[in-house]
């Protein structure tokens, strides 16, 4: 069995078109072939560009690109816990928000900053009666 070269981002970079590199970005975010290959291609048929995206999902050095980008995952999606901290900003600070959708998005901030403990429950079994504990001390 031979081991397959593994390459570095520079070669892949260098070595990948335009296009590809853009397919690759896409299917990041779609996980999705055919829609990925339409989209970086300009191509309208579902059929070739359902073709040629598993094409190049086959191909390793686009395997390669994939794996190395997908280590940057929240970049690529744009999901990074600083811009969902601006998007809930922006819910906080916008004149038509709603008391409750200010007071949801202040509970996500505090859950995301770490700023709030989890809820402690507890269960005490004391002969036939049930006592519950709820805040914390046990």
């Amino acid at each position: 069995m031979t081991e397959e070269k593994k390459y570095t981002l520079e070669e892949l970079q260098d070595d990948l078109n335009e296009q590809q590199k853009i397919f690759c970005h896409n299917y990041i975010c779609k996980f999705n072939a055919t829609q990925s290959y339409k989209d970086s291609y300009g191509i309208v048929e579902d059929n070739t560009a359902g073709a040629a995206g598993n094409r190049l999902l086959r191909n390793v050095k686009i395997i390669e690109y994939i794996d190395f980008i997908k280590k940057d995952y929240e970049k690529e999606a744009g999901l990074t816990k600083l811009s969902q901290l601006k998007a809930i900003i922006k819910i906080i600070e916008h004149k038509d928000s709603s008391s409750r959708d200010i007071i949801s998005a202040i509970a996500e901030a505090n859950k995301m900053m770490g700023y709030l403990e989890p809820e402690k429950h507890s269960l005490q079994f004391e002969g036939k009666k049930i006592k519950l504990n709820f805040g914390g001390s046990t």
